[in-house]
C-alpha cells in the first residue's frame, strides 16, 4: 500500500461517499460541484483507472468499534469536526482506508478517530432503454440512455455499443434500464413464417419468377427456407425485401450439391420453379 497525503477539502468530499460513480453521481446526500470534481480529481490522480464505481463505503468508530452512519459522518464532516490524520490506497485490491479525528471543543477526553473505507471499481458506460420496450419492438437511437456498471458485472453477451442496437427488433420484452443482451436483439423481421413470398432468379439475361411460402422469419439478407407452391420443393433464398428473395442458386436445393456451371444451375431452378 501507499500512503496519500490529501487536504481537509478532500475529507469532506469522501463523507459523501455512498455515490454510485465518479463520473456519473448518484447520492442521496447531494453535493456541489467543486466537492464532486474534487472526489474524481482525487481518484484520478492517485488510481490507475479512468472510469470507476465507489461501492462498499463505510465508516467505524474506532474507539466504540461500531459502524457509523453515513449520514451522521456528513454532518461531523460538513460542521468542520473532522481532520484527515491518514490515508492510504492499494491500486492492486483498489481499495482505500482514511482516518478522521473527530474533536470534541469542549473535552479532549471525548476526541475519538473514525475508520472510512470503501472499493473503487473500473466502470464501463452501458446502453439501456429508457423506456421499457415489447418483444418485436424496433430500437430506436431516441430510446437509449446509459448506466454506469462495473465491468466485471458486464458479461460478455451485453453490448457495449448502441449500433449495436438502434435498428435491431426485440426477441423479448426489455424493461427500462436494464442491460440488454445481444441475445435478444436480432434484425427486423421483415419477412414472417408463412408469409407468401415471391422468389426471383436473375442473371444478365434470363429472369424467372415463383410464389412460394416462407418456411421460417428473416430480415435483410438472412438466407431463409422456402417452399415453392407449385412444386413442393425446399429451396434458400436471400431476402432482398419484405415479400421479396432472390435464389442463392450455389446453394440451391437443401442437402443437394450443385455445380459451379450457370446453365445447370439455371436448369435446376427451372425444375423447382414449375
Amino acid at each position: 500500500m501507499r500512503k496519500l497525503t490529501i487536504t481537509l477539502l478532500l475529507a469532506l468530499v469522501f463523507a459523501s461517499l455512498n455515490i454510485n460513480s465518479a463520473n456519473a453521481f448518484a447520492s442521496k446526500n447531494k453535493l456541489n460541484d467543486i466537492t464532486q470534481n474534487e472526489i474524481i480529481n482525487f481518484i484520478l490522480e492517485n488510481a490507475d483507472d479512468n472510469d470507476f464505481l465507489i461501492n462498499n463505503v463505510r465508516t467505524i468508530n474506532t474507539k466504540s468499534k461500531k459502524f457509523m452512519k453515513l449520514d451522521n459522518f456528513n454532518k461531523l464532516a460538513l460542521n468542520n469536526h473532522l481532520t484527515l490524520e491518514e490515508s492510504e490506497l492499494d491500486t492492486k485490491t483498489r481499495r482505500f482506508n482514511i482516518i478522521y479525528k473527530y474533536h470534541d471543543e469542549t473535552n479532549d477526553l471525548n476526541n475519538y478517530n473514525i475508520k472510512l473505507s470503501g472499493v473503487y471499481n473500473p466502470s464501463v458506460d452501458v446502453p439501456v432503454l429508457n423506456v421499457s420496450k415489447n418483444r418485436g419492438s424496433i430500437i430506436k437511437e431516441s430510446d437509449i440512455t446509459y448506466i454506469k456498471l462495473e465491468k466485471r458485472r458486464v458479461r460478455n453477451n451485453i453490448t457495449t455499443d448502441i449500433q449495436d442496437i438502434v435498428g435491431k427488433e426485440l426477441t423479448r420484452s426489455i424493461r427500462e434500464n436494464t442491460s440488454i443482451s445481444t441475445r435478444y436483439l436480432q434484425k427486423p423481421q421483415i419477412v414472417k413464417k408463412n408469409d407468401l413470398i415471391t422468389v426471383l432468379y436473375q442473371t444478365k439475361t434470363i429472369e424467372i419468377k415463383t410464389l412460394g411460402k416462407a418456411m421460417e422469419s428473416g430480415g435483410i439478407e438472412d438466407v431463409i427456407k422456402i417452399k415453392n407452391l407449385k412444386s413442393g420443393s425446399i429451396i434458400q433464398a436471400i431476402i432482398t425485401k419484405k415479400g421479396n428473395a432472390i435464389v442463392n442458386f450455389k446453394d440451391f436445393l437443401i442437402n443437394e450439391d450443385t455445380t459451379e456451371d450457370g446453365i445447370a444451375s439455371m436448369n435446376k431452378f427451372r425444375k423447382v420453379a414449375g
